[in-house]
């Protein structure tokens, strides 16, 4: 589980590969494991440049992200707090 200070925790869901197809999602929870529910984020495959827009679930889980390759997707949530320190700078 990855974890910064003040920022979600990011849980990958396992990479699999059915019919030639790898998929990964994502649930972001917070430190003591409540999920972020309905928050927007932003989704980026690496190798791509594919970006995805979405919310998360009820369950703070990420869209499926399905591609051919094992490529690397990285999801950056939209928080308010962080919409509030940007109008303060």
């Amino acid at each position: 589980m990855l974890s910064l200070a003040g920022l979600p925790n990011i849980i990958p869901d396992k990479k699999t590969l059915m019919d030639r197809v790898y998929n990964l999602a994502y649930q972001f929870v917070d430190d003591d494991e409540e999920p972020y529910a309905n928050t927007p984020y932003t989704a980026i495959n690496k190798v791509t440049g594919e970006e995805f827009k979405g919310n998360t679930d009820k369950d703070g889980w990420s869209e499926r992200f399905q591609s051919n390759s094992e490529d690397d997707i990285e999801v950056v949530l939209k928080l308010d707090w962080q919409s509030d320190n940007e109008r303060s700078k």
